[in-house]
């Protein structure tokens, strides 16, 4: 029983220290002036400190959050990169549409006008021929002067578009030589035909050189004397002789060549020409 006893005082003796511990903790020494103690260690919240007393150190944040300036600075530039690129994307995208439907505008219109609109003016070398076969006793030629024009290019297109009018004209170039102006007038006839030689349309007109006096001409070489001296100037006449005014192709009998004979067997050319212009109305 003495045994028990013993090991129960000690079991109570264990225990006091435990309560003991329980216990709130006395001051170890007297706190500064206007301060009160608390079982954690730390002075009240309204507590002042002394004077002289030194303020504990602030402490110091090795990773501080960023700045909200700076922060709204790299969302504003975020934002205005954003929308550059969109503006560069729909620039390109428009820059591109547009250059598209350039092209496909030129190539419809150049489509379009190859084969709508027909040549507005066409104008052909006009070699003349005749015969000479016959006597050359006289100034005069064996046959009169005649020339054949092709209405076709490359042997293939033709000139001449269905339906549209066309003007021919014969442009002459002729010397005011005596000759020339003691002939007077003469004719000039033109017959247009189509494959296989077929004459289907003829045109003839009256041709003459301009008059002018003797002394009229004499002025005239006095004047120009130094441009005929270094060929620069020639006397001339260019005349221009209107065989249709209204011609139109026939869609069925297409107009192939010309045929042009000039009615003077005394007549004296430099050259001919024949140019065919286009009257347009309409949408032409």
């Amino acid at each position: 029983m003495i045994h028990h006893r013993r090991e129960a005082g000690g079991k109570e003796t264990c225990r006091d220290p435990v309560k003991g511990s329980d216990k709130e903790e006395e001051p170890s020494a007297a706190l500064p002036h206007g301060q009160v103690y608390r079982p954690s260690g730390r002075p009240a919240r309204n507590s002042r400190p002394e004077t002289g007393a030194r303020s504990p150190a602030v402490p110091i944040m090795v990773n501080d959050p960023p700045v909200p300036a700076l922060l709204w600075a790299q969302e504003v530039g975020h934002v205005l990169a954003g929308r550059a690129r969109r503006l560069m994307l729909q620039f390109g995208v428009l820059f591109c549409t547009i250059l598209l439907l350039l092209w496909v505008s030129v190539f419809l219109y150049g489509s379009f006008y190859y084969s709508y609109m027909p040549t507005v003016s066409h104008l052909s070398p006009v070699h003349f021929y005749y015969r000479t076969d016959c006597d050359s006793s006289t100034a005069s030629l064996c046959s009169f002067p005649v020339a054949n024009v092709s209405l076709t290019k490359s042997g293939r297109d033709r000139v001449l578009m269905y339906g549209q009018p066309y003007r021919v004209t014969l442009e002459l170039e002729l010397p005011e030589s005596p000759v020339n102006q003691d002939l007077g007038m003469f004719l000039v006839t033109v017959s247009c035909y189509t494959r296989g030689g077929r004459i289907i349309s003829t045109s003839s007109r009256s041709v003459m050189l301009h008059y002018r006096s003797q002394l009229l001409q004499m002025l005239d070489t006095l004047v120009f004397s130094s441009l005929l001296l270094f060929g620069f100037a020639e006397q001339k006449q260019l005349l221009e002789v209107e065989l249709y005014s209204d011609y139109r192709e026939n869609s069925y009998v297409p107009t192939t060549g010309a045929i042009i004979e000039v009615h003077s067997k005394r007549v004296q050319m430099y050259g001919a020409y024949l140019r065919i212009h286009a009257h347009f109305t309409g949408l032409r």
